[in-house]
């Protein structure tokens, strides 16, 4: 599936270096996402969910950024999926404001819930906010009871000398 991108890009690479460029401009975001990723369905954008995942682990929070703002048209059914990798993104890179704002549009849906309050927290806990983090970090612990959750709250409190807690 790899080789298959990389043919791809290659291709794409050929056509706008042999004059064609603004042919090559002219591709509608879909387009070019269905030429990376295959055409319509679920699949495309399970494979692109897949690379920022990867992106995500790698920590290439700018490759992140630029690829979903490249691609964003082709995934509209997928707003808040996309709003929540660029919050993550933002948040790696230290702009907790950005982060902040675009964790607000995730908060509320199921799938991103128990990870934004998690977040939320690690946000709090940065701004020098222990209330607010421990608030989030426990409203996170109740959806899925995530041990990570568990192991930053008593951080937290160790931080906070509140080692009776921790």
């Amino acid at each position: 599936l790899k080789s298959v991108k990389i043919i791809l890009l290659a291709g794409l690479f050929i056509f706008s270096a042999c004059g064609k460029e603004s042919d090559a401009n002219d591709l509608k975001d879909n387009q070019v996402a269905d030429m990376l990723y295959g055409p319509d369905g679920k699949a495309n954008w399970d494979i692109f969910k897949e690379d920022l995942d990867y992106l995500l682990s790698q920590q290439k929070y700018e490759q992140i950024l630029k690829k979903i703002k490249d691609y964003e048209n082709a995934f509209p059914s997928n707003k808040i999926d996309l709003a929540f990798f660029k919050a993550v993104a933002y948040f790696g890179k230290g702009d907790l404001a950005q982060a902040k704002d675009l964790f607000k549009q995730t908060a509320s849906h199921q799938d991103y819930a128990e990870q934004t309050y998690y977040y939320y927290g690690h946000i709090a806990r940065k701004e020098g906010n222990a209330q607010e983090a421990e608030a989030n970090y426990l409203k996170s612990y109740g959806y899925t009871k995530n041990p990570e959750v568990l192991s930053s709250l008593a951080d937290l409190y160790h931080e906070n000398k509140r080692n009776d807690k921790a």
